[in-house]
């Protein structure tokens, strides 16, 4: 009796499909992205921690946590929602990514007022503003990658998550870099 993998081409030695190779053939390349992400992200660290010393690390430590924070409050399940929708309709796909985009661009507005009113308001000294601002830049940001890695994961296509996640993390290790050669001393 003939079943469905019988009509899949056969790998030399009779055992793998190509079914089972691209699979693997993917979590390698995930594999490799992770590992690159990670190495980027040690480096990016490095080069703030060096920019900023002790306290100017802390703020920035406390602007990306509280930034997470606020994604996963506000995120509200939304993403797990996209991922389900997506893989169901690819027209349902882009309709959850032009709503994404609406949406993080109407919390980018409110942070932004947020910061304004606590700033107005007193609250934190003025010396912390450019960390708010941070917090309030990365917040939408967030929000719409963490939105888009989701429906891309719900349309099964995991080699764009990967390639976008290592050059979203590339491109901010040359930005830093940038602004460390251009705040140094010595050339």
């Amino acid at each position: 009796m003939k079943g469905r993998y019988d009509r899949l081409p056969v790998h030399r030695r009779g055992r793998t499909t190509t079914k089972m190779i691209s699979s693997v053939r993917l979590l390698r390349d995930t594999l490799a992205s992770r590992c690159a992400v990670g190495i980027v992200t040690f480096a990016c660290g490095a080069i703030v921690a060096r920019l900023l010393g002790p306290t100017g690390k802390g703020k920035v430590a406390l602007a990306m946590v509280a930034t997470s924070l606020v994604v996963t409050v506000i995120s509200g399940g939304f993403e797990t929602a996209c991922a389900v929708f997506a893989g169901r309709d690819a027209k349902v796909a882009r309709f959850l990514a032009r709503l994404a985009y609406r949406y993080s661009t109407a919390i980018a507005g409110v942070s932004l007022v947020a910061v304004f009113a606590v700033r107005a308001a007193g609250v934190v000294p003025e010396s912390d503003t450019p960390m708010l601002l941070l917090a309030a830049a990365l917040v939408p940001i967030q929000l719409s990658t963490q939105y888009l890695n989701a429906i891309y994961t719900g349309l099964r296509r995991l080699p764009i998550v990967n390639v976008v996640m290592v050059y979203a993390w590339a491109g901010y290790l040359v930005a830093l870099a940038a602004l460390a050669v251009c705040g140094s001393d010595s050339p």
